[in-house]
């Protein structure tokens, strides 16, 4: 079944149709069949805004895995083995944390497919992954590095039953064209023509217990890949709820918690332990709006460091600088100076600097 012309939460744009059957085709496979088998109407393959059903479109994810015999969808110049996120996701489960985890599947991956590599290190209080496609082939990897990202993303967040908050993205690819539809993969700031792949999370969520076992890995592995690659949509979570409400206004204007919580039409008690289970703060979310301000202007070369330490908030340019290196390692002079270096595109528009809509 096709959407024509519906943006919607419950549906898969069409560029991700298109993303994951490039290898197929550029093998050349006929894509319509395929389609057809999956009840999605072949004019995807041309239409920019047509939609597919996500049960639709996560058969076709199976349906590739299973006749190229490549969970990498051809995307990648060695093939990927059919069950091999599974087998990862097995050897992960007796894990105490989740550094342990990403750790050993990032082991397991080098082992099996070694055209992939990720890598986990820490600089202040940010936790960064990247990945480093080493065999690429001719064909753009963009969708692979895409559904690499948000399967790490998910299975994260489900292995420790808390909603990983992104700090921020960055991709080698250029900016693609439905920039719109990656607000909802990655909502979080994302800029494009980067030198690596990676994603940036609180390094605090690395030392969070893995709470899942082996019966509750048969059941999220009974869903696959629906539960990761099909629900492109917002993300519900309270944290990333509040988030959006608050991602327009000027740091200094934030609500107290107390308003937080009447406009959340909840108790101040209930939204701290409703933070609290989902692993995050009122204050962490403040302090991750914050960075991004900082992390937008400093990449837009439009401020001076000292007017972007006055626009998030610090009373002193010093205080600025030591937050700023706590968060990722480096203080915001070498952190501009390493990111000049490199071609930027800033995707998102400019964050906390108009009103409130707190409704």
């Amino acid at each position: 079944m096709l959407i024509k012309e519906e943006r919607s939460n419950r549906t898969i744009a069409g560029i991700f149709v298109r993303g994951c059957l490039a290898g197929y085709i550029g093998q050349g496979h006929d894509p319509e069949r395929l389609l057809e088998q999956c009840d999605i109407d072949t004019g995807i393959l041309e239409s920019p805004g047509l939609r597919a059903e996500p049960e639709a479109y996560s058969k076709l994810i199976r349906a590739l895995s299973t006749e190229l015999d490549d969970e990498f969808f051809g995307l990648s110049g060695q093939r990927c083995p059919p069950g091999a996120f599974a087998m990862m996701a097995r050897a992960c489960i007796t894990s105490a944390t989740l550094q342990d985890a990403l750790r050993t599947s990032f082991r397991f991956f080098h082992m099996v497919a070694p055209s992939v590599q990720f890598a986990l290190s820490v600089q202040g209080e940010e936790a960064v992954v990247t990945v480093n496609h080493v065999s690429p082939g001719s064909l753009s990897d963009q969708f692979l590095i895409e559904s690499l990202f948000i399967c790490l993303i998910r299975w994260s967040s489900w292995s420790i039953d808390r909603h990983l908050l992104l700090s921020r993205v960055d991709f080698c690819c250029p900016e693609p064209r439905d920039a719109d539809e990656y607000s909802l993969l990655f909502p979080c700031s994302r800029t494009y023509q980067q030198p690596v792949n990676r994603i940036v999370f609180g390094a605090r969520y690395l030392q969070m217990p893995i709470v899942q076992d082996a019966r509750t890995l048969n059941l999220f592995l009974a869903e696959v890949p629906g539960n990761l690659l099909t629900r492109y949509r917002h993300d519900d979570s309270l944290t990333a709820q509040i988030k959006r409400r608050l991602s327009s206004t000027r740091y200094d204007e934030l609500p107290s918690f107390e308003e937080i919580a009447s406009h959340m039409n909840m108790s101040t008690q209930t939204l701290r332990r409703r933070l609290k289970a989902e692993g995050n703060s009122y204050r962490e979310i403040k302090d991750s709006i914050r960075q991004d301000i900082a992390i937008y202007h400093l990449l837009r070369q439009d401020l001076s460091i000292n007017e972007i330490a006055e626009l998030t908030g610090f009373a002193e340019p010093s205080t600025f600088h030591r937050a700023f290196k706590k968060w990722t390692g480096l203080t915001p002079g070498a952190w501009r100076e390493e990111r000049s270096q490199q071609p930027t595109r800033v995707n998102d528009p400019e964050p906390a600097l108009g009103s409130v809509d707190i409704c």
